[in-house]
């Protein structure tokens, strides 16, 4: 099996979060044309005595965001529609 580094986390606490955006297009199905679906991931962590952990996922995409016209502001942390 071959690995491909997509992106870095930010680790606080408990948590490590990291941009969606680096995953590229969510598009599915059979002729990738569907905007729900699924894909597996495998998260890589080092930890603090230098070994790594491998965990496997799977990244559920339920109701992609698609923009039909373009927009000239969109509000910061706004989360209405």
């Amino acid at each position: 099996m071959i690995f491909k580094k997509i992106a870095d986390a930010t680790i606080n606490r408990e948590n490590a979060t990291f941009s969606t955006a680096t995953l590229g297009t969510f598009i599915f199905g059979d002729d990738m044309d569907e905007p729900t679906g699924s894909f597996d991931v495998n998260f890589k962590s080092t930890l603090s005595n230098g070994q790594t952990y491998s965990n496997d996922n799977t990244i559920k995409v339920v109701k992609a965001i698609t923009v039909s016209e373009e927009q000239e502001t969109v509000k910061y942390l706004d989360t209405t529609l």
